[in-house]
C-alpha cells in the first residue's frame, strides 16, 4: 500500500488499534510485575519483529493470490464472453499480422 499510494480503510486502522489495546490489556499484569532484564527486552523485541515479518509475508501472499485470481478471472471472462446481439453467425476478427 505504501509503494502504490493506496490508503487503508478507517475500519482497518480502528481494528488494528483495538487489537493492540486488547493484547496490551490482557498482558499488562504480567508485564508490570516482571523485572526489566535483558532477556525480557530481547524477547519483546523478537516478538515485535516476528509479528511484523508475519504481517508482511501474509500481505505479500494475499497480493500474489489476488493477482493470480484476477488473471484467471479475466482470462475466463475474455475467453467465454458471449457475442453481441446480431453477431452470432459472424466469424471472429483475425489478429493483426506481425
Amino acid at each position: 500500500r505504501l509503494v502504490l499510494g493506496q490508503k487503508s480503510p478507517m475500519g482497518a486502522w480502528v481494528g488494528a488499534v483495538l487489537g493492540a489495546i486488547g493484547v496490551g490489556a490482557l498482558s499488562a499484569g504480567q508485564i508490570l510485575h516482571s523485572s526489566l532484564q535483558g532477556d525480557l527486552l530481547i524477547g519483546v523485541g523478537l516478538t515485535f519483529v516476528s509479528v511484523l515479518a508475519n504481517a508482511l509475508a501474509f500481505a505479500g501472499a494475499l497480493g500474489l493470490a489476488g493477482a493470480f485470481y484476477a488473471s484467471l478471472y479475466f482470462t475466463t471472462v475474455d475467453c467465454f464472453e458471449s457475442p453481441q446481439p446480431g453477431q452470432e453467425d459472424r466469424e471472429p476478427p483475425m489478429p493483426p499480422m506481425a
